[in-house]
């Protein structure tokens, strides 16, 4: 059985890596105000290209980093169904092991049929 403190490394690393995407796009979304703001005029190829630019950077952030990676979110049913398998629930196994995991991490748990209570969910406040 995987200890309560891999469980949590594995759910935190899952965690903060789907959740760099918003961290992206707000850097992104800074850059095209930026570039609006700037000395380039509205209508130049030069700005056409730049803004083009962004636009492609944030639909590949959106569509790997926003969304749930297909790859993700088969991990992370595999490792809450070995939990489920092995331990009585998922809820259970953090109680018994006083762990909390984060909201994007139990969010995808939701999301492949292994909902989280919220008791079990670290408060980001």
């Amino acid at each position: 059985m995987i200890s309560a403190s891999r469980y949590k490394k594995i759910a935190d690393l899952i965690n903060d890596a789907q959740d760099r995407g918003n961290d992206i796009v707000g850097y992104l979304t800074a850059m095209t105000t930026t570039l609006s703001n700037s000395e380039i005029l509205e209508d130049s190829i030069d700005r056409q290209r730049l803004e083009d630019q962004i636009n492609a950077s944030l639909d590949f952030i959106v569509n790997h980093h926003q969304l749930y990676a297909g790859q993700m979110v088969n991990f992370v049913y595999i490792l809450q169904k070995y939990i489920d398998d092995n331990y009585t629930t998922i809820n259970d196994f953090l109680v018994d092991n006083n762990t909390q995991v984060k909201a994007v991490f139990a969010n995808i748990s939701r999301v492949v049929g292994y909902p989280i209570d919220a008791s079990n969910i670290e408060d980001v406040s």
